[in-house]
């Protein structure tokens, strides 16, 4: 059977950890602007960071669009057709694109295994206002954890920063210091935004699959989907119901705090005595089953076949 014929004009799309995806499935190359092509071709793109010249040159060439909102960390399946252009959702493609690039940059191998001797690890690189109250919540904690509040001024040993001009002087959210997690005991996962949709980015994968515990203050249900992917949280070892707390409200926001808080000091009291938490034999399991399964080729594949592959054949076939 012939493969479609699809122009890959989103350089997100073009990295080499997903050439061979594209190609298992698609007779694809890169879209070069100013190159004539037929007019029927399909071109996936993306127009929602500001960049709308490239968008609106590969409109005016009447090519069929595919209209990718991939990278969007507002959890949503939701593929359709909207004004002739196919907009492409994926629920699972955070998961999708860090594990293939990570496993390319060979994150996945082991790292050193050793008794964490900090209590959380917690990294912030953007100002925000609930990065704010978290960081004011856990002072008390600091001396003892590894942390970084980039925009603050505050930084880790061996960190990665960012030199292009739109991010100058930010740290890199994708780089991986193995050191970081081997000396901790767990992540406190700072989400982007705490809203009331769930909101899932790459900060919530980074202890899946580098072998952390994790606490998260971010949209509520957030350990809820990390469930239904798969993964196993650690309500064996702690309360978790903070996950169910809303966030509408100043009154809520204060109270998913105030509850995330209470775990984190019921952990600092066990850690104050025995100098380390989170080293039961569950742990220890949960953490293998979670690595496991977010660097897991094959369920990679697969979601990426169901959620992108998919409805692009189906959009295909349509026309």
């Amino acid at each position: 059977m012939q493969k479609p014929k699809l122009l890959i004009a989103d350089s997100n799309f073009t990295q080499p950890w997903f050439m061979p995806l594209w190609h298992k499935f698609f007779d694809c190359e890169i879209y070069q602007p100013g190159h004539a092509y037929d007019t029927n071709s399909i071109v996936i793109t993306d127009n929602r960071f500001g960049e709308l010249e490239p968008y609106k040159k590969i409109k005016d060439q009447g090519y069929r669009i595919i209209l990718s909102y991939l990278m969007d960390s507002d959890i949503n399946d939701t593929c359709e057709t909207v004004n002739g252009e196919f907009v492409l959702h994926a629920r699972d493609w955070i998961w999708i694109q860090e594990s293939l690039q990570w496993r390319h940059l060979n994150y996945h191998l082991p790292r050193e295994s050793v008794v964490p001797s900090k209590f959380f690890l917690l990294l912030m690189n953007l100002k925000k206002p609930n990065r704010d109250d978290l960081y004011q919540a856990v002072t008390a904690y600091l001396e003892s954890s590894m942390y970084s509040y980039v925009e603050h001024g505050i930084t880790l040993p061996d960190d990665e920063f960012v030199h292009n001009p739109f991010n100058a002087g930010t740290a890199n959210d994708r780089f991986y210091q193995p050191g970081w997690y081997a000396q901790t005991c767990f992540s406190l996962v700072s989400e982007t935004k705490i809203s009331t949709e769930l909101f899932i980015s790459e900060k919530i994968f980074k202890p899946l699959a580098y072998q952390h515990p994790l606490i998260v203050y971010g949209s509520p249900g957030t350990l809820a989907y990390i469930r239904s992917r798969g993964f196993e949280t650690f309500g064996h070892r702690i309360d978790e119901s903070y996950d169910l707390t809303p966030n509408t409200g100043r009154y809520n926001a204060k109270n998913r705090l105030a509850r995330i808080v209470a775990v984190i000091e019921d952990l600092y009291t066990e850690f104050a005595q025995s100098g380390t938490v989170f080293q039961d034999a569950r742990t220890q399991q949960i953490l293998a089953h979670n690595h496991a399964l977010f660097f897991d080729q094959h369920r990679v594949c697969d979601l990426f076949e169901s959620q992108v592959v998919r409805p692009i054949m189906e959009f295909v076939e349509s026309l």
